[in-house]
């Protein structure tokens, strides 16, 4: 497959992003948010914090434009 672009190198990516429930909130599950084509996990950052006061784990993971389905 050929790309129009190059990803970026990895040392320049966005990090992954995680938010936990506050202490003394059981979590109720993991969510893992996987960035969609020109976003990064900051994106998420409402999202995830607002998850995250319910009892979620939440972790946005970053992604490049190379990155395929299969190797996330």
């Amino acid at each position: 497959m050929t790309y129009l672009f190059s990803a970026p190198a990895l040392s320049t990516r966005t990090p992954a992003r995680s938010w936990h429930p506050p202490e003394g909130i059981a979590p109720r599950g993991t969510l893992f948010v996987l960035p969609g084509r020109g976003e990064h996990p900051l994106v998420y950052e409402r999202f995830g914090r607002r998850l995250a006061a319910d009892g979620y784990r939440v972790h946005a993971l970053p992604t490049t434009p190379a990155d395929r389905a299969e190797d996330v």
